[in-house]
């Protein structure tokens, strides 16, 4: 699925579910370049979609957490990968942090 595909999806989900508190989303990178860039690059990763989220679905900031988490986490492929197995790697994720009762 396309990206927007998917923002689209989680915007709906937080719409509809406003017992969802709190989310994290979670920037990652490949193992490619430095570690301190990497770090930095799945931040602003995070970071994009968390604005994306509050300026085009209207969800609430203080809903939306951000982390970067590198390539030391989100590695999931051997260095010698293919394009596929790197853009794997490049991604986000999102984690539910608080619900309400």
């Amino acid at each position: 699925p396309r990206s927007y595909d998917v923002l689209d999806k989680v915007a709906e989900v937080l719409t509809s579910h406003p017992d969802i508190e709190r989310i994290e989303i979670r920037g990652y990178a490949d193992r490619r370049g430095r570690t301190e860039y990497n770090y930095h690059l799945s931040l602003e990763r995070a970071k994009v979609v968390r604005l994306r989220l509050i300026h085009e679905a209207d969800i609430a900031p203080d809903r939306l957490e951000v982390e970067g988490y590198g390539e030391i986490e989100g590695e999931k492929v051997p260095e010698e990968g293919d394009k596929q197995d790197w853009a794997e790697s490049r991604r986000v994720e999102f984690k539910i942090l608080e619900r309400s009762d």
